[in-house]
């Protein structure tokens, strides 16, 4: 199965695409059970699912996030840096779920957010977490 990437208007795609996508690439080397607990190995639509998220709501010179497989077959991307903690999931359906926290309360009144659904549910508050992200970690 071939992946596909949507690099959307951009020229070229992002300095930070080829080294997320190596990184990214090697969840899906680890075997089933790769936790000893009965982890299913990553799968193929969570990992391009991600990657495209990613490419839809980061800035070129957004840091990158760790990026770690979940027991079901999904990735999760963190970031904690610059007073926000943001946490995406993806799972292997398609579905994201989405924490954020912030110190200056970004997220809402009470400093958190959570939310859960598809792509377009969470794309505008990721982005917009980003790119606060981004701009208080070029700040």
């Amino acid at each position: 199965m071939a992946v596909q990437f949507d690099f959307g208007t951009a020229v070229s795609e992002p300095v930070w695409f080829r080294p997320l996508f190596a990184r990214m690439a090697g969840l899906l080397e680890l075997p089933p059970d790769w936790n000893s607990h009965g982890a299913r190995p990553v799968d193929l639509k969570a990992f391009e699912l991600a990657l495209n998220f990613l490419l839809q709501t980061m800035e070129s010179h957004t840091p990158l996030p760790t990026v770690v497989p979940l027991p079901r077959g999904g990735i999760q991307m963190d970031w904690h840096q610059s007073g926000i903690d943001l946490e995406v999931a993806v799972s292997p359906q398609g579905q994201l779920s989405l924490y954020l926290e912030s110190m200056d309360q970004l997220a809402t009144g009470e400093g958190y957010l959570e939310l859960e659904g598809e792509p377009n549910d969470v794309r505008a508050t990721v982005t917009h977490a980003l790119t606060e992200l981004t701009h208080r970690f070029d700040g």
